[in-house]
């Protein structure tokens, strides 16, 4: 198409052009772009208001009529008041009571007030989302209790190993040791020791890795059904996969009951005292009855070592599932802290079943009355003494 100049001008006299910004005149030739009067060197600094440091400045009225600090009196069954208590926390009142709704929006000073009056407050797991957190707080609750009370239970397995294989190993006498456990045994056996160190760890233990347990089945039934399941339904969903140190736990549990039925238990039941229970009654019944207590013994003293060791080496992350390296270095790593953490309960257990079975296995039977009278425990035992 050929140049039209009319067109062109026609064009052009259609538009209109603003005027160039080069004429206007800049804001910091009208006014300095800094105040002109400095503030004076004596002012002091602006402080900031206590609501921006406990962080309650730029909030809305929602905030603060959820998130007051509230005063609750609790009035008792017998008419009288309770202390008053301080909730500085999501607070929603229901039937005279505040219940909390989600710490994780609390305020900075709540936490604190939480553990100065931590029981005054009560969780509402009526919310579903407050549920699952309470779900999952529980959860770490009874992972702390199952880990702390392998502590204390840790402690008696110390002093019993001392007493039933090293010393037996370094005096090389049944008599020398026995005199060697009566002196440690009212430590570990007479009360508040033997509930404390022996008993509520047990107990502690064993029920919170049953509870961890059934708290994973739950999880795996909401995560991937939901709360409509009807029983049929649930039966058909598989429980968690059983870990080996787990596994080991749970045959350790049913060992170490009935080594302590054997050796506790049945001498109270039976005479009243386990008083005269000692290395001496264990060698007695290596004598008397050898391919039961021999396999016995090795089964108790393996399985409980490999589940003490791998489970300590989980505590400590030095379990090969705590290696977060990938590749080749990884696997590396993986293998050795498993041929290590194998090779150190083998260790473990070997030392024991020496000064186990070497000593006091070899000691041979008793003699008199008191052979007499371990024969007589040892028919006492429901349902297999007779078979003794």
């Amino acid at each position: 198409m050929p140049y039209n100049p009319n067109y062109a001008a026609s064009v052009f006299s259609l538009e209109v052009l603003e005027p160039s910004p080069v004429d206007d005149s800049l804001y910091e030739n009208e006014k300095s772009y800094f105040p002109d009067e400095p503030a004076p060197d004596d002012q002091p600094p602006r402080l900031l208001s206590n609501s921006a440091t406990l962080g309650f400045s730029g909030r809305g009225p929602a905030f603060y009529c959820t998130y007051a600090v509230a005063v609750v009196i609790h009035l008792q069954p017998s008419g009288h008041f309770s202390p008053v208590s301080f909730h500085c926390l999501p607070l929603a009142p229901r039937s005279g009571r505040f219940w909390l709704l989600n710490p994780s929006e609390a305020h900075p000073l709540s936490y604190v007030l939480a553990l100065l009056y931590r029981d005054d407050i009560e969780n509402d797991s009526c919310c579903p989302r407050k549920a699952n957190e309470n779900m999952f707080a529980d959860r770490v609750l009874v992972t702390r209790i199952q880990k702390y009370s392998s502590y204390a239970f840790s402690v008696f397995a110390a002093a019993h190993i001392t007493n039933t294989a090293l010393i037996p190993l370094a005096t090389r006498s049944i008599a020398a040791s026995d005199t060697y456990l009566l002196l440690t045994r009212p430590y570990y056996q007479d009360f508040p020791f033997e509930p404390l160190l022996v008993i509520a760890p047990l107990v502690a233990h064993v029920g919170s890795g049953i509870a961890l347990r059934i708290y994973r089945r739950r999880q795996t039934l909401k995560r991937y059904a939901g709360d409509s399941l009807t029983r049929s339904e649930r039966r058909s969903v598989p429980w968690p996969k059983l870990t080996g140190t787990s596994a080991l736990g749970y045959m350790a549990t049913i060992l170490v009951g009935g080594h302590a039925f054997a050796n506790r238990i049945l001498p109270l039941w039976v005479e009243g005292s386990s008083a005269g229970i000692g290395l001496e009654y264990v060698s007695h019944a290596f004598a008397r009855h050898p391919a039961l207590t021999f396999t016995g013994f090795s089964a108790l003293v393996s399985v409980t070592v490999w589940h003490a060791i791998w489970g300590w080496a989980k505590w400590l992350n030095l379990n090969p599932a705590s290696v977060v390296h990938g590749g080749t270095q990884g696997q590396l790593a993986r293998k050795r802290r498993w041929y290590g953490i194998n090779a150190l309960a083998a260790a473990v257990t070997g030392l024991w079943l020496w000064g186990g079975l070497g000593v006091v296995g070899q000691g041979g039977p008793a003699t008199g009355w008191v052979a007499k009278d371990y024969d007589a425990l040892f028919k006492s035992i429901p349902y297999f003494g007779q078979y003794l």
